[in-house]
């Protein structure tokens, strides 16, 4: 009776190597956003990727942040919704990088000496980064996120720049 549960298991064990690469995978970052007008805010975000095959991939995300402005003069915030196309030229190796383009929804925030701005803008964004991947299902990963976020002056005279660039690390989970 042991000699057929034993061939079943040997037989069935290559079917277990033969498994996909996860397609799943969802991510919590941590980080900080440099926005050009020299604000400095730490980030949080969550992101969803969806692998369509093993070098290409979609991500949707969301990365958030705030932070009281030097002297205590008001606070800042800002907020990026983004989605991405990506490729992983080495998705299955322990060091994979990947690229991306996409857009992105850029809401910034501030409050300063009683008076409040809010700028929002449609924008494209580009990604970079490397995960380090310790099993099939759970990586970490280090990305850069750029967003070109140029505020028009119309009006205001003393438009700002709020390009920014938003560098984080990720722990992420596959299934």
């Amino acid at each position: 009776m042991k000699l057929p549960l034993v061939l079943l298991f040997l037989i069935s064990f290559p079917l277990l190597a033969q498994q996909q690469q996860p397609r799943n995978e969802v991510s919590g970052s941590y980080g900080r956003i440099e926005v050009e007008d020299a604000l400095d805010l730490e980030i949080y975000g969550a992101s969803y990727n969806r692998y369509w095959t093993r070098q290409f991939s979609t991500r949707v995300g969301i990365l958030s942040g705030s932070d009281v402005l030097p002297d205590d003069n008001g606070d800042a915030s800002s907020r990026l919704l983004h989605g991405t196309v990506e490729f992983h030229p080495f998705s299955g190796r322990l060091f994979s990088p990947h690229v991306g383009f996409g857009g992105a929804y850029v809401r910034h925030y501030e409050d300063y000496l009683d008076s409040d701005e809010t700028d929002s803008r449609l924008t494209t964004v580009v990604l970079g980064g490397i995960d380090v991947n310790f099993t099939p299902r759970f990586a970490i990963g280090a990305d850069a996120l750029y967003s070109a976020f140029g505020v028009e002056s119309g009006n205001d005279r003393f438009a700002r720049d709020l390009t920014s660039l938003s560098v984080f690390g990720s722990a992420r989970f596959r299934w």
